[in-house]
């Protein structure tokens, strides 16, 4: 009986009446998983229309989605020796949604903010643009905001910060080379940075004698000891920080046009750019203007949950950061090594 409501759900959906027959259980770590595949399967759903708009073929297409870095490891336990997986991150945004709690590695990359804050200088004006389509928290500005800042600046920020070393989206180090190689053929070059505060107004943190941020709330996902986990970094609008008002316009009107493709006659209810077009405009452009593939875009937080987060009291903030690359015109990957040793050490051996 119950097999059967479970294939009758599975192919017609469960029938009214019978919901309470059904149960799921499993780990956080699998939800945490699902969660990620979701997200992977939205973003190819607008990169193949991004694909059909801008004339690639699936070829073409195919390496993009091969190197994706949230997918960047398949099957690793069925790797006998130690193989390489050539990654590129162009055209992707990561954020940090794992962090270790002990109060060591959260003090070592508040530290690790605080030099950069140092290398960068004084911030500069907001970048906030005139966009009177859109109120509240998209049309935010920067808590603070630099540009023209030299990807070595960046490289050395990620060099200093630990990134939670289970992070299926972020691994500092890989980021850290990826930039490099990209920028020894003049890409990822110069970067905007933002730090951008929350609402959370209790215990807002100086940063520096110029930066006084307040923590950005942001809800635990699952239970863990080891780490404080959270769904998303990033606010959705965040990425479109750094474009001028034609570059914000152009991201938007083709955030409308792909949203229209799937639900007619509702395109013009979107009011924002959606990362993906963010990142396609930024480095690709849009009709006679060139884009900017030189340019990255580093977002800064300090997420906390008052309630849920285990983390150490009266310790510095958790500092996260979100990095939206810009869709690039190189094929430079990173290399990323992975066997089963490693995989079983990190992860633990399969059932």
């Amino acid at each position: 009986m119950y097999d059967t409501l479970m294939q009758m759900g599975r192919w017609f959906g469960y029938r009214t009446g019978y919901l309470d027959l059904c149960r799921l259980y499993t780990t956080s770590e699998l939800v945490e998983w699902f969660e990620h595949i979701a997200d992977a399967s939205l973003e190819l759903r607008e990169e193949f229309n991004l694909m059909v708009s801008s004339g690639a073929t699936p070829k073409e297409f195919g390496l993009k989605v091969q190197s994706h870095p949230v997918l960047m490891v398949t099957s690793p336990l069925k790797m006998r020796t130690a193989k390489s997986l050539y990654l590129s991150f162009s055209g992707s945004v990561i954020e940090t949604v794992s962090f270790l709690n002990d109060t060591k590695t959260i003090t070592s990359n508040f530290k690790a903010l605080q030099k950069l804050i140092v290398a960068m200088g004084v911030p500069h004006s907001s970048p906030l643009r005139s966009r009177t389509e859109i109120k509240s928290s998209s049309s935010r500005s920067a808590s603070a905001y630099w540009e023209d800042i030299s990807y070595a600046e960046i490289t050395d920020f990620l060099d200093s910060y630990r990134t939670h070393p289970e992070s299926l989206k972020v691994n500092s180090s890989l980021l850290k080379n990826f930039i490099e190689i990209m920028a020894n053929v003049g890409e990822l070059t110069r970067w905007s940075v933002a730090i951008l505060g929350g609402s959370l107004e209790s215990n807002p943190v100086k940063i520096s004698d110029e930066i006084s941020i307040r923590r950005a709330l942001r809800k635990v996902n699952g239970q863990h000891t080891d780490r404080y986990a959270i769904r998303r970094l990033l606010s959705p609008t965040d990425e479109s920080l750094d474009l001028d008002a034609a570059e914000w316009s152009a991201a938007l009107l083709e955030t409308q046009r792909l949203y229209e493709i799937e639900n007619p006659g509702q395109g013009a209810m979107i009011k924002a750019p959606n990362g993906i077009t963010c990142r396609h405009i930024r480095g690709k452009g849009f009709n006679q203007n060139l884009g900017h593939p030189e340019r990255g875009l580093l977002l800064i937080y300090l997420p906390d949950d008052p309630v849920n987060a285990n983390l150490p009291k009266d310790s510095d903030p958790v500092v996260g950061f979100g990095i939206s690359f810009p869709t690039s015109n190189s094929s430079k990957k990173v290399e990323y090594k992975v066997n089963n040793v490693e995989w079983e050490s990190n992860y633990g051996a399969a059932d």
